[in-house]
């Protein structure tokens, strides 16, 4: 019975060839369908598309650079050619006034430039935040909010993406070497802000009264004197790059050229020192060809 089993399956099996044969002699041939399930194979995930740095990019900074913004791009220019071999020129985001900003066709953005791109970064970066993001195979940013906090990302940019180090004396410690850049790369390092509220000793601010015993607020007028005057320091420290000629009380006096930015002289003005977290500070300024008051 067995055998007769395995002839009957062998002929049906020699029928289907048979006549897999005629119907591929004829003219017409009838495509067949794989399955859904067999027709179906997974996409490959697509990659961030990669880059290398070449020499017609320009290293741009403010023109009316911080020195320690300057010292940044500087560290970048070492970095970046320790890591590549060659050198990358360097720039100013120099506009004349009222005139349209023209970006290089391929630009690594440093510190507070007049850029989009730049502007776009710094909106939400405090005083100790600092951040750098590889926007497209033409630009890169590299910033911070505040000058000596783009230091503080340019030397993360240099040992994330090329391995480049230098010690707190300047020598090299990692000489690094070319990489590719992947568009979209960014990295942000926020320092915790923004703070909400003040408290002393577990309690709001806004719960403490000032008694002042001499009765007629001396004392409570030299408290107010005196932080004003150490947030006046610690605004003058921030624009120790730009010519103070004087300072009035909260006032700071600025001499300055024509294509130097007011609104940008007010932000670093009323940046918060770090030893007053959560106090809120605000700056305004005037333009005027001699001192008076506005």
């Amino acid at each position: 019975m067995r055998d007769n089993f395995k002839r009957l399956l062998s002929l049906f099996l020699l029928a289907c060839l048979v006549l897999g044969s005629v119907s591929c002699a004829g003219e017409a041939v009838e495509e067949t369908t794989l399955p859904i399930t067999d027709a179906i194979t997974e996409a490959p995930e697509t990659e961030a598309l990669g880059f290398t740095l070449h020499a017609d990019f320009k290293l741009c900074r403010p023109d009316d650079a911080a020195n320690d913004e300057i010292a940044a791009v500087q560290l970048l220019s070492r970095g970046l050619q320790s890591a590549l071999g060659f050198r990358i020129s360097m720039s100013t985001d120099f506009t004349k006034k009222g005139a349209e900003v023209k970006p290089e066709e391929f630009e690594i953005l440093v510190g507070q430039t007049n850029r989009t791109d730049s502007v776009n970064a710094l909106k939400d970066l405090t005083y100790y935040d600092w951040t750098y993001k590889i926007v497209s195979e033409n630009v890169i940013v590299i910033c911070g909010g505040s000058p000596e906090s783009t230091i503080t990302a340019v030397k993360n940019f240099l040992k994330d993406i090329f391995g480049y180090e230098e010690d707190s004396d300047g020598n090299v410690t990692s000489a690094g070497k070319s990489s590719e850049l992947k568009i979209g790369t960014e990295f942000l390092y926020n320092n915790g802000y923004p703070i909400t509220s003040l408290k002393l000793g577990e309690r709001e601010i806004t719960e403490y009264s000032i008694v002042d015993a001499t009765k007629n607020g001396k004392n409570t007028n030299l408290i107010v004197q005196g932080i004003s005057r150490d947030i006046l320091c610690h605004a003058m420290k921030n624009l120790r790059c730009c010519s103070i000629v004087a300072h009035v009380h909260d006032e700071i006096i600025i001499e300055a050229d024509l294509h130097m930015s007011l609104k940008a002289v007010c932000e670093q003005m009323g940046r918060t020192p770090p030893w007053a977290k959560g106090l809120i500070l605000r700056a305004d300024g005037y333009e005027t060809p001699f001192y008076k008051k506005d």
